[in-house]
């Protein structure tokens, strides 16, 4: 599953149903859309209207989508989001080892239409505090003396742990970091249970100035904006060459609500 499908409840099949019922509409009246306060958009003019939206989420889940890393404002709603794919994760039956500096003040907002953080799932998850990069380092290095192994490993505010671990450069910090993080997951990758593990990273927006070595290491950029001043969505992105996917939604009184799903594929 793509990361974005632990955050959201995209495959659910009302969405599928939503867009069958847009692209009819579309072909007799441009004001469809407007029917609906949760929605499929297509983009007119570079999406194949043939393509379903199952077929579209299908297609992003390559290798290339075991290492995401999360790029915006540090946000009450962006760590919902990541809170809500430990979750999602967790309800799927995978072990998560969830990694930041410090606990949570308090329990983030949940995504409606997704696992919440009940007990018996929240059992798969183990949260480590860890703030120092030095400790962060060891704890990966020794992965394998450890009894429980996690297939999802969520390190939250990595280029804090590139500043602390040499500050003068962090272009070299932050490559020995991702160098043996993606180490780490190769290795759990063949001899956990699940013969997978995926990584998610989050960081703020000026972690962009150092996409060059997140490609070298092969993560894949998620971009997150938070709301503006006169527009009250947040929205979370990735794109390709190949495929492109906005997922737009707002923080509600005690939930985060999906607001509606921008995605093309090129044909």
């Amino acid at each position: 599953m793509s990361i974005l499908e632990y955050m959201f409840p995209l495959t659910s099949h009302y969405f599928e149903t939503k867009q069958q019922t847009l692209l009819q509409s579309e072909r007799h009246e441009n004001n469809a859309k407007a029917n609906y306060s949760t929605q499929m958009q297509i983009p007119n003019e570079s999406s194949d209207l043939s393509i379903t939206f199952t077929d579209f989420l299908q297609s992003m889940n390559t290798d290339d989508t075991k290492k995401s890393i999360i790029i915006g404002p540090d946000r009450a709603d962006k760590t919902s989001l990541v809170f809500q794919v430990a979750v999602s994760a967790a309800a799927s039956g995978s072990r998560v080892t969830y990694i930041c500096t410090h606990p949570l003040k308090r329990l983030p907002f949940p995504v409606h239409g997704m696992a919440k953080p009940e007990a018996h799932i929240m059992s798969n998850v183990d949260f480590l505090y860890i703030d120092d990069s030095k400790e962060l380092i060891i704890w990966l290095a020794s992965t394998h003396t450890r009894t429980k192994w996690p297939s999802f490993l969520i390190i939250e505010d990595i280029l804090s742990y590139a500043t602390h671990f040499d500050d003068h450069n962090l272009e070299r910090s932050l490559a020995k970091l991702c160098a043996i993080i993606s180490d780490t997951s190769s290795w759990l990758s063949l001899n956990n249970e699940a013969k997978s593990c995926q990584v998610v990273l989050t960081a703020p927006t000026r972690m962009h100035s150092f996409c060059q070595v997140l490609n070298r290491f092969h993560f894949r950029t998620v971009g997150y904006l938070g709301p503006e001043k006169d527009h009250l969505n947040s929205k979370i992105y990735y794109e390709n060459e190949n495929v492109s996917i906005q997922v737009n939604f707002s923080q509600q009184k005690d939930c985060i609500v999906l607001s509606n799903v921008i995605f093309s594929k090129s044909v």
